[in-house]
C-alpha cells in the first residue's frame, strides 16, 4: 500500500506524459491528463482494497480463538506483526525508491531523535490498534481511527500559532 501511495503520489507531482505507470486498458484512448488521473483512481482503489482485505485479515486473526477444544486462547503476538509490517513497508519503500532511481536515504535528512519518538508512536499505535481487535470489530476501529483527524487539525492549529 505504501508503494501505491508513492507512485500515486509521484503521478501527481509530474508531468503525466513522462511518468509510465500501467493503468486500465481504456487508457490507450484518453489523453495523458485522463491517463494519470484514471492511473491514480486506479491506485486509490487498490490501497483501499488493499487495507480492507489487511484490516479484516488482521481482525479474524487477533478475535478467534485457537487451539483445543478447553484450552483455546486468542492470538498474542501483536508485536511480531508489528515487525513484520514495518519490515515489508521498509523493504517496499526501498523497492520503490530504486525504482524511482531516487537515493535512499535512512533518516531523510530528519534528525535521529525525532525518528525514534515516531518510531515508537508508530509501534505503540499499531500495538494498541492490534490488542483493541480483540474486543471490537474492524469497522468501528476504522470509524474511530478516522474521527482521531479532527483533535490533530486542532491542535496542529494551536501549535502552527505558537509557533
Amino acid at each position: 500500500a505504501i508503494a501505491v501511495v508513492a507512485l500515486g503520489r509521484e503521478i501527481a507531482r509530474s508531468d503525466p506524459r513522462s511518468f509510465n505507470v500501467p493503468a486500465p486498458a481504456v487508457a490507450s484512448v484518453m489523453s495523458p491528463e485522463a491517463k494519470a488521473n484514471a492511473t491514480l483512481v486506479f491506485l486509490a482503489v487498490g490501497v483501499w482494497v488493499s487495507f480492507t482485505i489487511y484490516g479484516w485479515a488482521l481482525e479474524a486473526l487477533t478475535s478467534t480463538e485457537f487451539g483445543e477444544e478447553g484450552a483455546k486462547e486468542k492470538f498474542h503476538f501483536e508485536f511480531a506483526i508489528i515487525v513484520m509490517t514495518a519490515f515489508s513497508n521498509a523493504l517496499i519503500a526501498l523497492l520503490v525508491l530504486k525504482l524511482l532511481k531516487k537515493e535512499p536515504t535512512v533518516t531523510g535528512g530528519a534528525p535521529h531523535q525525532e525518528w525514534m519518538l515516531a518510531a515508537f508512536a508508530y509501534l505503540g499505535s499499531h500495538l494498541l490498534n492490534y490488542v483493541s481487535l480483540r474486543y471490537i470489530i474492524f469497522p468501528l476501529q476504522v470509524l474511530v481511527k478516522s474521527c482521531k483527524a479532527i483533535p490533530v487539525m486542532f491542535g496542529e492549529a494551536i501549535f502552527d500559532k505558537v509557533q
